[in-house]
């Protein structure tokens, strides 16, 4: 086994269903990573990479990398400049990402057009 890994069965497990779970994503490309700018499908993005987060028991401290991971083209453009741009050299932590990220692809109008269209059917 490569050196810095576990080998306990707890950690070849926990390796083991984070393959699964990045195989799934990656076998469907509506959920290989963010790509688009369309607010409806960039909140399908941020539940479907909270629903892996909860299957895997994904740790708070790599939340933000696997979820980085997944960005792609002008969403990865993105977080590159987001990260470069970060003065502190704390990790940031899943909150923060998911701030910056409705606040980019998500942003509240859309957020309060969708409440008022569901109050309208209620």
């Amino acid at each position: 086994m490569s050196e810095g890994k576990s080998s306990t069965p707890q950690a070849r497990a926990d390796s083991q269903l984070e393959d699964a779970v990045s195989d799934r994503i990656v076998q469907d490309s509506s959920l290989c990573g963010l790509s688009t700018t369309d607010p409806a499908e960039a909140e399908l993005w941020l539940d479907v990479v909270e629903k892996c987060f909860n299957v895997m028991g994904c740790p708070e401290d790599r939340k933000v990398g696997l979820a980085a991971f997944l960005l792609l083209k002008g969403a990865e453009k993105w977080w590159k400049v987001i990260f470069a741009r970060r003065a502190s050299t704390y990790a940031m932590l899943w909150p923060e990402f998911r701030k910056a990220f409705e606040d980019k692809y998500y942003p509240s109008s859309f957020r309060d057009e969708k409440r008022d269209e569901f109050l309208r059917l209620t």
